[in-house]
């Protein structure tokens, strides 16, 4: 399935996150030879909504979740006040101000996909 081999190209990423990277990069992607990828293909992945790939993927993040205790508290205050956004354009990112900050807890092992 050539989807599964972008979602690993692009580190396991979720379907909301990976769909606008699909769309950005799907003319080089296309390209390489290693994805396989005819230009049918392409049209239909630049197209995939990121329920769609979140659906085509459900089973493949099962067989990868970690299982385990999760040491990350939630604070339910904090979340409802900050808005958080998955996505962030070029320009966005290069704006004097720009702040992104990462809250999970890394206990030592990398995890095998992530989540969102």
């Amino acid at each position: 399935m050539r989807l599964r081999r972008v979602w690993s190209f692009f580190w396991f990423k979720c379907g909301k996150i990976l769909a606008p990277l699909m769309r950005r990069q799907m003319a080089s992607i296309a390209t390489w030879p290693a994805f396989g990828i005819t230009a049918e293909t392409a049209e239909k992945l630049k197209k995939i909504s990121p329920a769609t790939i979140d659906r085509r993927l459900r089973e493949d993040r099962q067989t990868m979740r970690l299982k385990g205790k999760s040491l990350t508290k939630p604070q339910a205050s904090l979340k409802s006040r900050i808005p958080v956004r998955a996505f962030y354009s070029r320009e966005e990112r290069q704006t004097p101000g720009f702040w992104q900050t990462d809250t999970v807890h890394h206990p030592g092992r990398p995890p095998a996909a992530s989540t969102c």
